[in-house]
């Protein structure tokens, strides 16, 4: 297939990006600042703050990872209910993901267009889906027929946004990245989405990724996952059963691509 991007040349971008940091450490700075602020209450700071909000507030769990490059990630994971039911939803308004969504403009560029709705989201700018495709292209990051899994999430790298990636994510894992205020990019069957597979789809690999934005449990009984999917022309803020999800995203391995929030 051919790309149609042998004409492009990149461009040169002064982008000036902050050092990433996880937006629960600075509310966690702010709650040390509280306490070195207070003589009385300061031997009373545990040396893990993320444990000492578990363990003030019973609807925040403190959770600790260990990444595949071997780093340690901590997180805090906040629930509420509702009549016993747990709401899991996105720390961030769904609102700012979906005003960067837009179709993609080539068949095989959606890890692209996903890339770029989170770096519009997270920095601010506007950036052309052309520009990160020849970028991406330059750089052997985009290959013919798409962007391999170990290349999703190089182009958040390049403009300073961290990330990583893992196979075998579950449900959970999903759900505590966007409660800590994150985005992520899975691969999913595409199909699937609008047509009952049900029994086929091990038989079937990904060929699509989209960007998951949030989580909608206020109906127990008919969860619905948010997307903003770049291939089709009502892919904004799209819901998604969570059986029709699961499903399609299993065929990718459960691959997860996480984008931490500057």
């Amino acid at each position: 297939m051919s790309l149609g991007f042998e004409n492009y040349e990149q461009q040169d971008r002064d982008f000036e990006v902050e050092e990433s940091t996880n937006i629960l450490q600075n509310i966690l700075n702010s709650l040390e600042d509280f306490f070195d602020g207070s003589s009385d209450q300061k031997e009373d700071l545990p040396e893990n703050v993320y444990e000492f909000l578990d363990t003030i507030n019973g609807e925040y769990t403190y959770d600790k990872q260990e990444l595949p490059d071997g780093s340690i990630r901590e997180s805090i994971v906040w629930e509420t209910r509702s009549e016993g039911v747990q709401d899991a939803y996105s720390a961030y308004n769904i609102e700012d993901a979906t005003d960067t969504w837009h179709v993609q403009a080539y068949s095989d560029t959606c890890a692209i267009a996903c890339q770029e709705f989170i770096l519009e989201e997270y920095s601010g700018l506007e950036i052309r889906e052309d520009d990160l495709a020849a970028l991406a292209l330059e750089n052997g990051w985009y290959i013919e027929g798409g962007t391999p899994y170990e290349a999703t999430g190089n182009l958040l790298e390049y403009y300073g946004i961290e990330t990583y990636r893992t196979f075998d994510a579950n449900f959970a894992d999903l759900e505590n990245a966007l409660n800590n205020g994150d985005r992520a990019i899975i691969g999913v069957y595409n199909v699937g989405f609008d047509n009952d597979y049900e029994g086929v789809y091990p038989q079937w690999s990904a060929n699509h990724a989209i960007e998951v934005v949030g989580i909608d449990k206020s109906n127990p009984e008919d969860i619905k996952v948010i997307v903003n999917d770049p291939g089709v022309e009502d892919g904004c803020g799209k819901e998604i059963d969570l059986d029709v999800f699961m499903k399609s995203w299993s065929t990718s391995g459960n691959f997860m691509m996480v984008a931490d929030r500057p």
